[in-house]
């Protein structure tokens, strides 16, 4: 959200929520309150993990920041953020110095490594946040386009409306681009909207989408790759919902930054 100051300059704000993982570190506290607070980010603190997963799981942050210099990344923990569906959809950023951090391998991209330069990559991070909200303000105005959109890419991957999981896809796609393409829970929230919208169950929404993505597989599946660009497709491997709906929010949206059709 942009606002405007007294000086007419334009000056970008974010309502968004962090998480320090640490323990007594008040000078990086300090620092990362002072830098959260100008950009209009609320940041709560937790001291064991415990506290972190909860926090994690009421708040549905934007970013957690791991204090590498008084926490100690423990196998168990470092999987759980790895490879855990709650902390799918949060930026982690690991604070300390990179020597102290040589038992941590195998990092995801959306995990970083940040020594002395946290507002350099916050600004970073927030800058695609801000690229992610424009897109999503582009089509909360105009509705129509983002309808016309997702029905030009589900239709150019062979699916068809005679398939009651279509117009269920077609809504979990659309939650996701103007939630700015965080997913969070398939089933706690995205299918309860859309069981609530056509009076069904949540068991139904589920299943009739993945008969949809199944059955359409079967037929088209060897060319989504070249539509939707990714490497498990390539190599033939079906997507799940939750890797479906992702992709196609992520290509539509993607187009729509850069003013590109969805389809020709």
């Amino acid at each position: 959200m942009k606002k405007t100051n007294k000086k007419g300059d334009n000056m970008v704000t974010y309502h968004l929520t962090g998480i320090l993982y640490s323990k007594k570190n008040y000078n990086l506290e300090f620092k990362l309150n002072s830098l959260c607070k100008k950009r209009n980010i609320f940041l709560t603190t937790s001291t064991d993990f415990v506290e972190l997963t909860i926090k994690n799981a009421e708040l549905k942050p934007q970013f957690i920041f791991c204090d590498c210099e008084t926490i100690n990344l423990l196998d168990y923990m470092l999987d759980a953020i790895l490879t855990k569906p709650y902390f799918n959809n949060v930026k982690i950023i690991l604070i300390g110095d990179p020597t102290n951090l040589d038992n941590i391998n195998n990092l995801s991209q959306d995990i970083f490594v940040c020594n002395n330069e946290i507002e350099r990559l916050l600004d970073k991070l927030l800058y695609e946040v801000d690229f992610a909200n424009s897109v999503a303000s582009t089509y909360a105005l105009n509705n129509n386009q983002l309808n016309n959109d997702i029905y030009k890419l589900l239709t150019s991957l062979g699916f068809s409306v005679k398939y009651t999981g279509y117009n269920y896809l077609c809504d979990c796609i659309k939650n996701v681009i103007l939630n700015n393409g965080v997913i969070h829970s398939l089933t706690s929230e995205q299918y309860v909207y859309v069981a609530t919208k056509f009076k069904t169950n949540v068991a139904n929404v589920e299943r009739n989408i993945r008969n949809a993505i199944t059955e359409t597989w079967k037929d088209f599946g060897n060319m989504w790759h070249t539509v939707l660009f990714a490497k498990t497709l390539e190599i033939g491997l079906k997507p799940t919902n939750r890797e479906f709906i992702n992709m196609c929010s992520h290509v539509i949206s993607m187009k729509a930054k850069y003013q590109i059709k969805t389809m020709q």
